[in-house]
This record gives structure tokens, sequence and C-alpha cells, in this order.
């Protein structure tokens, strides 16, 4: 049955359960890191979220992986080399980051990340 409301008779209290991804998990990491600490529920598990979530640690942000990640305040780390494997969205996602944060960081990766495109496209 389908019930429509035409107007809230009060407070909105909802929650939603998105179906998990490599997407939204590597955004929610990114999200939770700007945010300088937060808390990511059901994160997929897979190799790019796992190397997302090591290059925050490199760069500075406390990272603790069990059921759920918890990610913590930042604490600047000198000169940090961050390694995103060959995660082509983590590395995209993280430069955005790196770029509003103080400090000097060199993203790195595997040999196929090198070869990828990272330069702005105009067209």
């Amino acid at each position: 049955m389908t019930r429509i409301l035409r107007r809230a008779e009060g407070a909105l209290n909802a929650a939603v359960r998105v179906p998990t991804s490599k997407s939204l998990t590597n955004r929610a990491l990114i999200a939770s890191a700007a945010a300088d600490g937060g808390g990511i529920r059901r994160p997929l598990d897979c190799e790019d979220t796992r190397l997302l979530a090591g290059a925050l640690a490199q760069a500075g942000w406390p990272v603790v992986w069990e059921e759920h990640i918890i990610i913590g305040a930042r604490k600047p780390v000198p000169d940090a080399v961050v390694n995103l494997g060959n995660s082509g969205t983590g590395s995209r996602l993280i430069l955005g980051l790196l770029a509003c944060v103080p400090g000097r960081f060199r993203v790195d990766g595997t040999l196929r990340l090198r070869e990828r495109p990272m330069a702005v496209s105009y067209t």
C-alpha cells in the first residue's frame, strides 16, 4: 500500500540504507577526512578502498578499519608520500583533498597508474 503525505505533521526522522559500493566508500573516506574525522558503517572492503584508506593514513589521518571505519583528526606529516597502487578514483579524490590542506605531498602508485591521465581537460 502506498501512502502519500500532503505535508509533514512534525519532525521527519528517517534512516536510509544505501547499498555499499567502492565509489561511495571512497567518497565517504574523503568526506570523513575533509571533516577532520568521521565514521563509515558497512564500507565496501576491496583493494581500492583499502588503498585510499592507507593513503589517508600516510597523509596524516589516523584510520582504524575493523567492522566500520573510523577516521581521526589529521596530524601533519612532513613531505608525505602517498601510495595509491592502481586506484585511479582514489588518486583523483585524494589530490583534491590534499590540495586543501597544508603540507607537501607526493602521490604515487603503480606504473599503470602513472600512465593514466590526471591532467585537467578543457574539452
